[in-house]
């Protein structure tokens, strides 16, 4: 019950988030924006009560990073985007970590994902690095480590369970499209719906992320 509560409590604060981000509601966006990860946090200990492993806490602290990403950069200016760049970098790279990890980092080079993600990470590079002027050089790092988090979630293909897998990719993935967005909203053009695009790609990679590990660790059914 408790589980089913915290699950359906990120999402409504999730669609809360998007509405307010449509319709310009600033305090409703900046609320939501702060309790989705520590909510989400809940969510994966009461789904792995009494099976927390050393998978749970990794998972745990990529969103813990993610949840200081979130508050830096509810304020404006590049120090703050900065930070909050410097945050979500650290959250992949423990989600990379993890994932390498839940495979016990037997890794076999599967083409298939790697020349996609490379290709799509070199295409982004090539648009917005021109427009990031004195950020290139962190966009650049940023863009390695989530090509890099793509890539490791992919490779846990035939090591885990298929519904862990495709959890934990459609996750990373749509975690990583909610990074594309918000670079190309801050450096190329600030379209409509930009903030809302960001979050809901964000709020719902962050889910499934969360998702494939608690179906890995315990095996159990989501809550929905």
């Amino acid at each position: 019950m408790k589980t089913k509560l915290l699950f359906w409590s990120y999402v409504i604060l999730a669609m809360a988030n998007v509405v307010g981000n449509l319709l310009g509601m600033a305090s409703l966006v900046d609320f939501t924006k702060v309790t989705l990860m520590p909510i989400l946090i809940a969510y994966l200990y009461e789904s792995t009560r009494g099976h927390v492993t050393i998978l749970t806490l990794f998972t745990a602290a990529a969103l813990i990073f993610s949840w200081l990403g979130d508050v830096a950069l509810m304020k404006e200016g590049d120090t703050y985007f900065m930070l909050g760049l410097s945050s979500f970098l650290l959250a992949h790279l423990v989600y990379s970590y993890t994932f390498l990890r839940s495979i016990h980092f037997q890794v076999q080079v599967r083409w298939g994902f790697l020349v996609p993600v490379l290709l799509y990470g070199s295409v982004m590079l090539y648009l917005l690095v021109p427009k990031a002027g004195s950020l290139a050089a962190p966009i650049i790092v940023y863009a390695l480590v989530i090509c890099t988090a793509v890539i490791t979630g992919a490779h846990r293909m035939g090591k885990v369970g298929d519904q862990s897998f495709r959890l934990v990719l459609w996750g990373i993935l749509s975690f990583a499209i909610s990074d594309s967005l918000l670079a190309w909203a801050k450096f190329v053009t600030n379209f409509e719906g930009s903030g809302a695009s960001v979050m809901l790609t964000y709020a719902v990679g962050q889910l499934l992320i969360v998702e494939g590990m608690i179906k890995q660790e315990v095996g159990t059914q989501s809550a929905y």
